[in-house]
């Protein structure tokens, strides 16, 4: 923490800071229009309030931890001073909570300014999601998330993510929840195409997968339950990258931002009915609505 009269300094170097919230996807999201902006050679900065103050999902339930730097410790990373961030947040703000706000140019924001909410993301600022975001597996995961990765095949695996929470019910901005018939008819695609694969579920409720969804479906499949829970759920990322030549997405930022920045992944999944995907333009592989 800087002192009172650093931070007095610092408000004499104008810069622009974002809003950093939300699950670990979410914080992606959110430093890629830093790293684009910071491309364009403005000054950035970073407030984490939302985590100083116990961030949780919208339920209160699960906790939603600052996992950035432990998944990407290496990223250029300056947090904004409190002083700071009280004099933007009253004499420089920029929202953007609505709908209507999503279509606001906010990569054109010079500093000083305080930018809060959620945004459209053009393709560009996912053109630089592989050079922004480099996986270090060995120095990131703990011993048993090092074994699975290391013991994930890379032939006939399908990542299925499977986001329940406060995404159980319909959500503003998220649309209606996919359900077991939505899995069961994804499930069943690549057992037609694939008949040995391996699928690997990653949730925030395994027990809503074990009790709910495998019994669900009409025929049992080959699987592992990743349970990881909220304090390491930011490890599931990477053991999704090992390898999976397949990735689902579910009605969520998670399996929205992984299906754009894994480039090997051949085809993606998700929902018809899926009210938001736009992040889907930068997919690589190939995208089949069911």
């Amino acid at each position: 923490m800087k002192t009172l009269l650093g931070q007095i300094a610092d408000l004499f170097r104008p810069s622009v800071v974002l809003m950093v919230d939300g699950g670990v996807c979410s914080q992606m999201n959110q430093y890629l229009m830093g790293a684009y902006l910071m491309q364009q050679g403005r000054r950035v900065e970073f407030e984490l309030r939302f985590f100083h103050r116990d961030g949780r999902d919208a339920d209160g339930v699960h906790v939603r931890n600052f996992d950035l730097l432990r998944l990407f410790p290496d990223l250029p990373f300056h947090e904004v001073s409190p002083l700071k961030w009280w004099v933007y947040k009253h004499l420089f703000p920029y929202y953007g909570f609505s709908e209507e706000d999503r279509a606001k140019r906010w990569w054109e924001v010079q500093a000083p300014r305080l930018v809060r909410g959620y945004f459209f993301l053009p393709k560009a600022c996912y053109d630089l999601f592989a050079a922004t975001f480099r996986p270090q597996p060995e120095r990131v995961l703990d011993g048993p998330n090092l074994a699975l990765y290391r013991s994930i095949a890379e032939r006939d695996t399908v990542a299925v993510h499977v986001r329940r929470g406060d995404l159980a019910v319909a959500r503003m901005g998220y649309g209606q929840p996919v359900g077991t018939d939505y899995y069961a008819r994804a499930i069943a695609h690549f057992c037609d195409a694939h008949p040995h694969t391996h699928f690997y579920f990653f949730s925030d409720d395994p027990a809503y997968v074990r009790e709910v969804l495998l019994p669900s479906l009409p025929h049992p499949v080959s699987h592992t339950i990743v349970e990881n829970g909220d304090a390491r759920g930011y490890m599931d990322l990477l053991l999704i990258s090992r390898g999976l030549r397949i990735g689902y997405t579910a009605s969520d930022e998670f399996g929205r931002l992984l299906a754009t920045g894994l480039s090997f992944v051949k085809v993606v999944v998700y929902a018809r009915d899926d009210e938001n995907t736009d992040i889907l333009q930068a997919v690589r592989g190939r995208l089949i609505a069911l």
